[in-house]
């Protein structure tokens, strides 16, 4: 018997020395030393489970802790950009390196957020993950006041340092040279990721955009027209939010079943030929009583038409596609809500993947439609040759970069996004993109699941495989629930 305990004895004496080693090397790393004028503001080992406080973390981000995934090396440092910006940025340097690779976790909107569910969850599958504030904090755009070079930061500056300066700590930490560089957004990190393939090819082997916030100055005239049409909340034609469900309803009934199947979901909204119509309120009034709680008036139908149209410009040359149907229950609370907006090719050596929720209640994903096609014909491109670097899936049933009725999961970031799913190539984006990197094998479709109440400890409700796209996912018979009953179609 004293040799398997000396056996496991001396197995754990060396893991308890890997940890102390790993441990000590963290608490003596001094990036600061190696980036001109930088600042260390934190630096500490930190333990799988723990939880860590964000007591600084600016209010608006939501951000008041996170849960380490794997042993790491916190680190965090002021970057200047200039001499009136800076850059705050967070590099978590896990125990286990795998691969040499890095992961790069950008955020969304105007945020100045660093989206710590990403530097945990990519940590926890081995990647040295970095991620920055764009050059300012909080989801305020107060900080572009009079000052350009924040604005600099923010669009592109800030993405580019981090990686940079990721590169090579890293080399620094683990006195070797990183392997691939990967990058992972949505909305705003959806832009920066397409902005980066074109601006910098050299910073990622890997890209996956989410819901791209592209064509940026046109999407925020675009939503900022939303306002002029819905007109104010307390107006008398305002389609307040019950009947934003009444409306949503409608347009399940008039195009849920399209593609075979009713579930809630509308497949692919560009089949959706939805006439509101059918809701306009009686005329004459019946019984002498124009009772309108329940039915749209001409002006409302009006308005629900309008909505869903294109933006056009003066010179009648198209500003932004339209808002697709399907997303009216999210969309109510914010473009729909009779209030302000508050804002009113050169890259073959990397791969992208680029995904939209087809129920999306921020950026209509018939721009991701309408990106896909410019590039292609940009680029003099048929959809197998542009398959080599740049496939675009449509998520049905997702709102805007997660959630809804749909099989939303597939590991588009950390927390919920990849909760109960494994890390493989088949339902999680990030195995899939590093396996189209590294190995070869790109992606022909990604399977979501939908998990029941959204709650992974719940058990999968149904899962569906998302095609690439110019395929549309089609019912082919068989229990809807069930991956194998659909199958990708030419549009």
């Amino acid at each position: 018997m004293r040799l398997p305990c000396l056996f496991v004895s001396t197995v754990f004496l060396h893991f308890a020395r890997g940890i102390e080693e790993f441990q000590s090397r963290c608490l003596g790393f001094a990036p600061q030393t190696t980036i001109s004028n930088a600042t260390l503001t934190v630096r500490e080992y930190v333990t799988k489970g723990t939880n860590i406080s964000l007591e600084d973390n600016d209010r608006s981000c939501n951000r008041p802790f996170q849960v380490a995934a794997a042993n790491v090396c916190r680190v965090a440092l002021s970057v200047p950009t200039s001499n009136r910006s800076s850059v705050t940025m967070e590099l978590w340097i896990p125990e286990q390196w795998e691969g040499g690779r890095i992961l790069t976790a950008s955020n969304g909107g105007i945020d100045g957020c660093i989206p710590y569910e990403n530097l945990a969850y990519g940590t926890e599958h081995g990647f040295v993950t970095v991620a920055a504030n764009n050059g300012h904090n909080g989801t305020s755009g107060n900080a572009f006041l009079n000052n350009p070079d924040v604005i600099i930061d923010y669009a592109y500056r800030s993405l580019h340092t981090s990686i940079v300066q990721a590169k090579s700590l890293s080399k620094l930490f683990y006195n070797q040279t990183y392997k691939k560089s990967y990058f992972i957004g949505c909305s705003l990190g959806g832009r920066q990721g397409i902005g980066a393939a074109d601006r910098y090819p050299n910073d990622f082997d890997g890209i996956i955009a989410g819901s791209p916030a592209s064509d940026f100055n046109n999407l925020y005239a675009w939503r900022a027209s939303f306002y002029p049409i819905t007109g104010k909340n307390t107006s008398s034609d305002f389609i307040d939010a019950k009947k934003w469900v009444m409306i949503h309803d409608e347009v399940l009934r008039q195009c849920d079943t399209v593609d075979g199947v009713q579930d809630g979901i509308i497949e692919d909204p560009t089949l959706c030929n939805f006439k509101p119509e059918t809701l306009l309120c009686p005329s004459p009034p019946i019984y002498g009583v124009q009772n309108t709680s329940s039915c749209l008036t001409p002006a409302q139908i009006a308005v629900v038409n309008k909505i869903h149209s294109p933006l056009y410009g003066t010179d009648d040359k198209l500003i932004y596609p339209a808002m697709q149907y399907g997303n009216e229950l999210k969309a109510n609370t914010g473009l729909f809500n009779g209030l302000p907006w508050q804002l009113s090719q050169d890259w073959y050596r990397g791969k992208t993947i680029a995904y939209h929720g087809l129920q999306d209640q921020q950026i209509t994903s018939f721009q991701g439609i309408r990106f896909y096609d410019h590039l292609r014909r940009g680029m003099s491109k048929t959809p197998s040759e542009l398959d080599d670097f740049y496939r675009f899936f449509r998520i049905s049933g997702m709102f805007h970069c997660n959630a809804g009725p749909g099989a939303w999961v597939f590991g588009q970031g950390g927390s919920g996004s990849a909760a109960g799913i494994p890390f493989e190539a088949e339902e999680n984006v990030l195995a899939a993109i590093v396996d189209w990197v590294e190995k070869g094998k790109a992606p022909e479709g990604i399977t979501g699941t939908k998990f029941v109440e959204d709650d992974a400890a719940k058990g999968v409700s149904f899962k569906r495989r998302h095609c690439k796209y110019p395929s549309r996912n089609t019912y082919v018979g068989g229990d809807p629930g069930e991956v194998r009953s659909w199958g990708c179609r030419d549009v």
